[in-house]
């Protein structure tokens, strides 16, 4: 509409500005009538869904379940997240949304930000021994519990518990922080472990034995400070250290055995010749 005010303003002594108007009011009315043909197609999908139930949230319905006995599910249906957008977008630009959308849009939104907490929590609840190192998972085994009682004691809750799923999510929090910290602060002093075993791996074991000492000195201490932080079942820990350890000990072993004419003093010896 712009383009033809500007153009009646400016445009209006060329032969060809008619025509001009003319394609362009034509092509406005396409636009309009895709928009139209969109629109209405949007509606249909979605009232669709509603009467089918394929897009619903029922209040009624636990708000956590598990699929296969162990991975944690939240019964908010994720359509309804593009719903919500969609009713906000197309509501700016001014489109008559449905009532019956309207209604299923405004119970989303209500329940949308503790699905969206639980959803964070179920997704950190299913990956964290994913994120644990193989041989640390023992040492985190009394916080992961903790966290999973919690989980399952909580089936019943509907969607209509709004304080009673807040109180939830808090206590959820709580326990998913606790185990990313723990689960971080192990993963740092397995790297501090780990970067002393690869120095200990280029350190001559002949010339620098006081190094090796000082190095699995500084290993055990570590190992001594993971206890004191009050981890226990260390025992799969210590094991693949040990083993990493002795890695370091044969390649030493290997590469100075080769060398080890350089590392020996001279010998020296006398040849007598008797007639």
């Amino acid at each position: 509409r712009d383009v033809i005010k500007t153009g009646d303003m400016i445009l209006v002594d060329l032969t060809s500005w008619p025509t001009l108007k003319e394609d362009i009011n034509s092509f406005i009315d396409e636009i309009k009538s895709f928009q139209k043909d969109q629109f209405d197609s949007w509606c249909s999908e979605y009232i669709d869904e509603l009467d089918t139930g394929d897009l619903s949230l029922k209040t009624d319905e636990q708000v956590i379940f598990f699929e296969n006995g162990k991975l944690m599910r939240v019964s908010y249906n994720t359509k309804l997240v593009g719903l919500t957008r969609d009713c906000r977008q197309l509501g700016v630009l001014g489109f008559p949304i449905p009532q019956k959308i309207l209604k299923a849009n405004t119970l989303a939104k209500k329940f949308a930000g503790q699905a969206m907490h639980l959803s964070r929590i179920a997704s950190f609840h299913n990956t964290i021994g994913d994120r644990m190192i193989v041989s640390q998972r023992p040492m985190m085994l009394e916080a992961a519990v903790g966290l999973a009682q919690l989980v399952k004691e909580q089936t019943d809750m509907t969607w209509t518990d709004t304080e009673r799923i807040g109180s939830y999510i808090q206590k959820l929090r709580e326990h998913t922080d606790k185990l990313a910290r723990q689960n971080n602060m192990l993963a740092s002093y397995h790297k501090q472990v780990k970067e002393k075993v690869m120095t200990l791996m280029n350190t001559d074991l002949l010339r620098q034995q006081p190094k090796w000492k000082e190095t699995l000195k500084e290993i055990r201490l570590i190992m001594a400070q993971v206890e004191q932080n009050g981890f226990t079942n260390l025992k799969s820990w210590r094991a693949h250290w040990d083993r990493q350890l002795y890695k370091a000990l044969e390649h030493q072993y290997q590469v100075r055995l080769e060398a080890l004419n350089e590392h020996l003093p001279e010998i020296q010896v006398d040849l007598i010749y008797r007639q």
